[in-house]
């Protein structure tokens, strides 16, 4: 029991540690002229699987940021179908418009149109992003934060 209480401690002592000694940065751009391609087959499996790639990787590329950091991500859509992206867990207070979810706080971008997702982060944490239209995200259009 005792040991149990202390490697809590312990934990709890390097996650609050970590996060108040997190560098930070004034502007974290991540710009993007192809975040969203066509459908690409995947040779990792005995049948090629067609998934979305995001900037050609599967799952899509890690966007690494600090808090405090502003993220400017231009999202140019050459999907052939609309698209947006939801930063799944961040609160948009403020800049509910970049949320992603589509007719409840955004327009999709049409194909072959650009948008900037243009936000401070204000939380700490390991996040993720992914499409927020139809099935879009289970065909692979996701992708860590």
């Amino acid at each position: 029991m005792k040991i149990e209480i202390i490697f809590t401690f312990f934990i709890l002592f390097n996650s609050c540690n970590y996060a108040l000694l997190s560098p930070s940065t004034d502007e974290c751009t991540y710009v993007s002229s192809n975040m969203f391609q066509t459908l690409k087959p995947l040779p990792q499996t005995k049948m090629p699987v067609t998934r979305w790639t995001v900037n050609g990787q599967y799952p899509a590329p890690i966007i690494q940021a600090n808090f405090g950091d502003r993220l400017l991500i231009n999202v140019t859509n050459k999907f052939g179908d609309p698209a947006t992206v939801h930063w799944h867990g961040l609160f948009q207070n403020g800049t509910n418009f970049y949320d992603g979810p589509v007719g409840v706080t955004q327009c999709p971008i049409p194909n072959g149109v650009s948008f900037l997702y243009n936000f401070t982060l204000n939380q700490y944490g390991t996040y993720w992003y992914h499409s927020h239209i139809t099935g879009q995200i289970i065909d692979g259009l996701k992708g860590p934060l």
